[in-house]
């Protein structure tokens, strides 16, 4: 009598959600006061994390009390000659100041360019692009573009 192989079944796998993202509050900045009877306006998700790059970046290092490594040496650099390795240790700055203070993100590019506009109130700036995703929606890129 012939035997008959042993078959296993496989059912189609499930993939259950359970993660559950949490809104992500603050104060706005610059600060202002609320409509609503409340002392400040309020910020959520998204905005709240660019304006919160944006401050941490054009904060000058040593300037926040208590807080001597937060910000950036952006303003120290504007009148000296703009070279390459200033422009390198520029990026090496602001991605060590983020990864710092700013782990809610991932930068996926970062730009820094003399503005070369054809006004005379525009020499001697400098243009920094931060081309980021936050981690919790890795797809969802944005960009913070500031000019000092």
């Amino acid at each position: 009598m012939a035997s008959i192989p042993e078959t296993t079944l496989y059912t189609p796998l499930q993939f259950v959600t359970t993660s559950q993202s949490e809104e992500i509050k603050g104060v706005s900045y610059p600060l202002t006061k609320d409509g609503e009877g409340g002392f400040f306006t309020r910020q959520t998700d998204t905005k709240l994390i660019q304006n919160n790059l944006r401050q941490l970046i054009l904060t000058e290092k040593g300037e926040r009390p208590m807080q001597p490594n937060f910000g950036v040496r952006l303003r120290s650099k504007l009148f000296e000659p703009l070279t390459q390795s200033l422009i390198s240790g520029l990026k090496k700055e602001i991605k060590a100041t983020i990864k710092q203070y700013e782990q809610r993100i991932r930068i996926t590019d970062l730009r820094v360019w003399e503005d070369k506009d054809s006004s005379a109130h525009a020499y001697n700036r400098i243009r920094i692009a931060v081309t980021y995703s936050l981690i919790e929606l890795p797809f969802h890129k944005q960009t913070l573009e500031i000019i000092v």
